[in-house]
């Protein structure tokens, strides 16, 4: 017979082995099948092929990988995996979104908050940031992204700072084109990429419906090069975090600094369209990540005490700090004060 006549549509399914939750992006390779599958959002992969005895191995990054030998055809056409967490990953299959504290809008910080123990901004800037009364923030006039002034400009010390490996992940959804979000957010960022040096790192990523490569991984001496494409974002689009996360950590990865300071820097207002299964998922991917060291830090903007709650849950899961953005000297301060304790050298 024709081999067309003898051929069916294969499929299956990967799945966590604990929740029983779809595992997307699950690689499935199939014996004498050149093309590997990828599976979709509901953990499901199918592909055309013949009759036969095969060798079906599904893998997943987070978890183990199975496989089986099975004789497939018209009438056992399916297959189910069920992959096991790896051994890190184990103690996470309990994570209850509502364990993490609501930000109450009375209890809402006005100044940069932190998690204790950040290092403090070069000198020059630590006494300003820690000793702006409040009122001073909201009466000050403000200032435009392109402007500097000499303490904008002071480079980390060296001998005092580890090289940063530093991925911005910078949402860039319908929400945050409000003048209170992206626009400060975009100042936050040119004003601490000018305090790096050529030993950092800089990536940036954003993601709204889909992620994409804002700027592939350069020297912070670059810093023009840096500069126009942060101010060249652009808000549009729904807000996909999980997907921009995976392709940040990938980057960062990449180009990991041993004995450095490897850290995504995600800025959003938390207004994320997940469902509660991929924020466990989200979740997992944060801790899964901190246990490689590369930490996560948070950056938010407004008032959604629910998606900003979730948020900085997320940063506790990845050994980062939580910062709270709501005017623009804040915003001036705000991600350098971030960098976290990890970056200083211990004296």
């Amino acid at each position: 017979k024709d081999k067309a006549e003898v051929s069916f549509l294969h499929r299956g399914i990967v799945v966590d082995s604990i929740t029983g939750d779809p595992i997307e992006g699950a690689t499935v390779t199939i014996s004498d099948v050149s093309e590997d599958k990828i599976t979709n959002d509901k953990g499901i992969y199918e592909k055309q092929i013949p009759i036969g005895r095969y060798t079906v191995t599904a893998s997943a990054e987070y978890y183990g990988t199975k496989d089986t030998t099975v004789y497939l055809n018209r009438n056992n056409p399916f297959l189910r995996f069920e992959l096991p967490r790896e051994k890190e990953m184990a103690a996470t299959h309990e994570i209850d979104e509502k364990q993490v504290e609501p930000i109450d809008n009375q209890e809402r910080p006005s100044q940069v908050e932190a998690n204790p123990g950040n290092s403090p901004v070069p000198p020059g800037r630590q006494d300003t940031v820690e000793q702006q009364p409040e009122e001073g923030l909201e009466e000050e006039p403000q200032e435009a992204i392109a402007t500097t002034s000499p303490e904008d400009t002071v480079l980390l010390p060296v001998s005092e700072y580890k090289p940063n490996n530093v991925v911005f992940l910078i949402d860039v959804s319908t929400s945050m084109a409000e003048e209170d979000k992206l626009p400060y957010l975009k100042q936050s960022i040119i004003n601490m990429v000018r305090h790096l040096r050529s030993i950092d790192k800089v990536t940036i990523v954003s993601y709204a419906t889909v992620s994409h490569m804002v700027l592939p991984t350069t020297t912070a001496d670059n810093k023009a090069m840096i500069e126009q494409k942060v101010k060249e974002l652009e808000a549009r689009g729904s807000t996909r975090a999980n997907r921009g996360l995976t392709e940040a950590y990938q980057k960062a990865r990449k180009v990991y600094i041993e004995a450095g300071n490897n850290q995504v820097i995600m800025a959003s207002d938390g207004k994320f369209d997940e469902l509660s299964g991929s924020r466990t998922k989200i979740n997992m991917k944060v801790r899964w990540n901190a246990f490689r060291g590369i930490n996560l830090s948070v950056v938010g903007f407004g008032r959604d005490d629910e998606g900003l709650a979730f948020m900085k849950g997320m940063a506790q899961k990845g050994n980062g700090s939580t910062l709270m953005i709501k005017d623009k000297e804040q915003a001036r301060r705000a991600i350098l004060k971030g960098i976290d304790e990890h970056q200083k050298y211990q004296q």
